[in-house]
């Protein structure tokens, strides 16, 4: 594909994370409206307060497929806290993306967001 960074490419191109987690306890967010052009959808399993998988489904752009992936990948392992701590100029630049596609990391970090703030709220229960 001409035209876009290699390093989004390789996250296009070996997507680990694609796909539904359905053995429950798991978390599931989704951010996006088909207006806006894209949608992502993360699924996160929780043990011990660490994500130890996350899958994701997106609609849309090269950018947004690319970048659930990065995220995921990014995702497990961490902390409830750790995963808060995402950004979108992190995303940009693991993607090699400029600050034209802001738009696609910010709907990703708030899927994350509101992903992160879910799980605070069930560990406080």
């Amino acid at each position: 594909m001409k035209g876009y960074p290699q390093q989004l490419l390789q996250y296009f191109y070996h997507l680990e994370h694609a796909g539904e987690l359905t053995a429950a306890p798991i978390y599931v967010m989704e951010q996006g409206t088909v207006e806006q052009g894209d949608i992502v959808r993360f699924y996160v399993k929780l043990e011990n307060q660490r994500i130890i998988q996350a899958r994701f489904k997106a609609y849309g752009s090269v950018a947004i497929i690319a970048g659930g992936e990065y995220v995921c990948r990014w995702l497990e392992g961490k902390n409830i806290q750790e995963a808060a701590e995402i950004q979108a100029s992190q995303i940009l630049t693991a993607l090699g993306l400029s600050s034209l596609k802001n738009h696609t990391a910010v709907l990703l970090t708030q899927c994350v967001g509101k992903l992160i703030q879910r799980m605070y709220a069930d560990a406080k229960k």
